[in-house]
């Protein structure tokens, strides 16, 4: 009797746990990833300010060695002094990788990008850009906590 009631048990919890649509979860990261990209072409901080969790502990690193940026205050900081100076011109994403954990709460991205901006009357491009970074989903909208961006290393930094 004792494990019909355990077997019931578990099976009554099994039963009432929701299922993730994994697919639809995966797509819904892509549309805040790609509102990322849109908020950085058009130098749109309120949407930026949208899709970023608000915390005291989120990272983000950019390409340069000084950008290294913990919670969204410095991040959005620094974010609206690129924006006064960079005009950016275009930017092509590709190799685009997405995943998300069978609880439906955390996913993760890469991707590479190149990049063309104008900085006072001069262009700069940038090519093979690698972006990474983390998002949870919290009350049911997915937001940013972390982003990594690297420029790749021409060659091998050791030879193995």
């Amino acid at each position: 009797m004792r494990y019909l009631i355990v077997g019931s048990v578990a099976l009554l919890i099994w039963a009432c746990t929701p299922t993730v649509n994994l697919e639809q979860e995966r797509k819904d990261v892509e549309k805040v990833i790609d509102q990322y990209d849109q908020a950085m072409k058009t130098e749109d901080l309120k949407l930026l300010s949208s899709i970023f969790a608000h915390d005291p502990h989120i990272v983000f690193f950019g390409t340069d060695e000084t950008e290294r940026w913990v919670g969204f205050d410095t991040f959005k900081k620094a974010a609206k002094e690129q924006f006064d100076v960079f005009d950016t011109r275009e930017f092509v994403v590709r190799n685009k990788v997405i995943g998300v954990h069978p609880s439906g709460e955390v996913a993760w991205f890469s991707k590479v990008m190149d990049w063309k901006i104008k900085v006072k009357d001069k262009e700069y491009e940038a090519y093979d850009l690698r972006y990474t970074g983390v998002l949870e989903k919290r009350h049911g909208k997915w937001v940013f906590v972390q982003i990594h961006v690297s420029a790749p290393l021409e060659g091998q930094l050791v030879e193995y």
